[in-house]
């Protein structure tokens, strides 16, 4: 029953489209991929104050998580996604304890990624801003036009998972991070980002993921 125009549910594949949203306002200058972030109960001197954008896209931020989809007695994800935290899945990641330094060890989280999620909505102006802001500034310029990124009890995308879309429109993402994060002749990821997406996170154990995409 499935076809062209049957829109499949982008599990990891969301979390590559977070990280691509994530470059845009790198480029704009409204986010830095190594500066301190908005997240107020990291603030200094909590140790969580340390993590950055990069270690969040990279897997490495350090929160203690366990990605576990077959013990809801042990798993943050099924938590997060499912229970008690999907009224606020920001919040609930934002609350975890660290447990390595950030950067030291790989551990694939789709906490992290629905973290960096709610540090768009930092860091754009207001909550329609937001809300428009993955078709404006990325799938309606690649024409993504089946495209829907669901969101949160809370207002907050959930950028580690629940992207909806057509077989063709992801192979449109596809093919901006081939084309170095260029369409049709204009420009949609600043100059680099995508050689930093798939640069290998060193602390992956066979360097199998870079930032926000699995290589």
């Amino acid at each position: 029953g499935v076809t062209a125009q049957t829109r499949l549910p982008g599990w990891s594949v969301a979390k590559t489209a977070t990280a691509v949203l994530a470059g845009i306002l790198v480029g704009e200058g409204r986010l830095s991929l190594t500066g301190p972030l908005r997240v107020p109960s990291w603030a200094r001197p909590d140790p969580r104050s340390a993590i950055t954008l990069d270690h969040l896209l990279r897997m490495t931020s350090g929160l203690a998580w366990r990605e576990d989809y077959y013990n809801p007695l042990r798993s943050e994800v099924l938590t997060m996604l499912f229970g008690a935290g999907r009224l606020d899945m920001a919040a609930f990641a934002e609350s975890r304890p660290l447990e390595d330094p950030p950067g030291s060890r790989f551990n694939y989280s789709c906490g992290s990624t629905v973290v960096v999620a709610r540090e768009l909505r930092r860091a754009l102006p207001d909550d329609e801003a937001y809300r428009s802001f993955p078709s404006r500034a990325l799938f309606g310029p690649i024409g993504m036009t089946s495209a829907i990124f669901e969101t949160d009890a809370a207002g907050t995308f959930v950028g580690s998972s629940y992207l909806l879309a057509t077989a063709r429109d992801f192979a449109r993402l596809g093919l901006l991070l081939l084309r170095d994060g260029v369409w049709e002749g204009r420009r949609i990821l600043p100059a680099g980002f995508v050689d930093a997406m798939r640069t290998r996170t060193p602390a992956s154990r066979h360097g199998e993921y870079g930032a926000g995409v699995w290589l």
